[in-house]
């Protein structure tokens, strides 16, 4: 997802010509320039939510290995 709006900047200046002239086109260009701001925090956000998920993953799957060695444990004791 990260590349996904990273790679939106480089599509901004493509649409240029769609706009049209005047009015129509002054406000997508301060839409544009608001949607940088917005989508450079949605990033970082989404750089922070990533960590977040690797190290959730990492604690199952520690948890997990955990819980086999017991459950081995145990059925080799008996």
């Amino acid at each position: 997802m990260r590349s996904t709006f990273k790679d939106i900047e480089n599509r901004r200046d493509e649409m240029n010509e769609h706009w049209g002239s005047g009015k129509i086109a002054d406000a997508m260009a301060g839409f544009v320039d608001n949607w940088d701001d917005y989508r450079t925090k949605l990033i970082e956000g989404l750089k922070s939510t990533g960590k977040l998920v690797a190290e959730a993953k990492r604690s199952f799957e520690k948890l997990d290995q955990d819980l086999a060695k017991q459950g081995k444990g145990k059925r080799e004791g008996q």
